[in-house]
């Protein structure tokens, strides 16, 4: 039996695969890039969909009896902008939501959800505590990145380095000029996750 050996150069399977994965398709996280302007008229990039800006199960423009329906009574109630914004308080479970009455008609809609604490999901699977480089594979390249540096300008290099544990990114991703998820990270772990509306 005449057997044959066939030798493939690595650069040919590489090149293999790169073309395969290319194939692959995105997380459903990511969306088509969207281009618009803000309500400021600054350009802005939105690359996830509205169906991606939940936390634990509520969205924006749920109302106060679909959150109790999830999270139960507050810790505590709080009021603001002259009784148009009311801000629920779940401390032991790290989380706070806030409603606004768009339309002054007495209907409070969700506009606001921050967590701190690890157990509230996106629908990626994206939770407090884990590494900063899930946001990217699950969700790509944000489409806002802020990072905010706690500096001591009178003490020496090494005590400077201290400060470094007060830094913060801050990854934004649009879904429109009204609507974004952010994470905070802290020395590259996700610290906090928020959905930010505009009015």
């Amino acid at each position: 039996m005449n057997s044959r050996k066939f030798i493939v150069p690595f650069s040919v399977c590489i090149a293999t695969l790169l073309s395969l994965a290319a194939l692959l398709p995105a997380s459903d996280a990511q969306a088509e890039v969207r281009y618009m302007t803000n309500f400021a008229g600054i350009p802005i990039s939105c690359s996830i969909e509205e169906s991606q800006a939940v936390i634990g199960g509520i969205h924006s423009g749920d109302t106060i009896q679909q959150v109790r329906a999830i999270l139960g009574n507050p810790a505590h109630i709080s009021q603001g902008n002259n009784g148009q914004t009311i801000t629920y308080s779940y401390y032991a479970s790290g989380i706070s939501v806030t409603f606004w009455n768009l339309l002054h008609g007495g209907q409070f809609t969700v506009c606001g959800i921050r967590t701190t604490k690890a157990g509230y999901y996106t629908p990626s699977g994206i939770t407090v505590g884990m590494p900063a480089d899930a946001l990217t594979r699950e969700y790509g390249t944000a489409d806002g990145v802020y990072t905010e540096k706690s500096v001591a300008p009178k003490l020496s290099a090494e005590k400077q380095e201290k400060y470094g544990k007060f830094d913060k990114t801050v990854y934004t991703y649009n879904v429109s000029a009204a609507l974004a998820l952010q994470f905070v990270v802290k020395n590259n772990i996700i610290s906090d996750i928020e959905i930010v509306m505009s009015d």
